[in-house]
């Protein structure tokens, strides 16, 4: 099934200005709709698929011809969409009573950083780090409050 959406443009009577007003599952300033983004966010981040590749699928499966830089794009947006629920999360750790702390190499290119992971009963929240020091640990805990923290063999000081 394809849907077309066909975007209107108006004019500001005053300073004549163009505007996009948005319909209803329309995104403002979008090329492709809301479906097609979730499928290339899930194709891209659950199965991990290149850009490329979602690019090439996209185009296969609905015939929409987009380049990867503009799926990068969409991917920016997507981001910053979910960035306050990601603060959310990391309010929801740095309030809690106790959370565990483990950290994993993570290599992003020639540079090597850490995942770390804080764990509480009700979620879990990462942070990429350049750092393996216990200063990273403590900047969900720096507001003072005293909790406990469960660690696995973590010796940086």
């Amino acid at each position: 099934m394809l849907t077309r959406f066909l975007k209107q443009r108006g004019y500001c009577r005053d300073c004549g200005e163009s505007f996009f007003p948005l319909g209803k599952g329309k995104r403002p300033k979008d090329y492709i709709g809301p479906v097609a983004v979730a499928v290339a966010g899930y194709l891209r981040y659950m199965i991990k698929i290149p850009f490329d590749g979602v690019r090439k699928i996209l185009s296969g499966l609905w015939g929409l011809d987009i380049t990867s830089a503009a799926l990068v794009g969409f991917d920016k947006k997507l981001a910053d969409a979910g960035r306050p629920y990601y603060e959310q999360i990391a309010d929801m750790v740095r309030f809690s009573t106790g959370i565990n702390v483990d950290e994993t190499s993570w290599p992003c290119g020639f540079i090597m950083e850490w995942r770390w992971t804080f764990t509480n009963p009700d979620c879990t929240f990462f942070k990429i780090a350049p750092s393996r020091a216990g200063s990273v640990p403590a900047s969900p805990s720096a507001d003072g409050l005293r909790r406990c923290v469960g660690v696995r063999c973590y010796s940086a000081k």
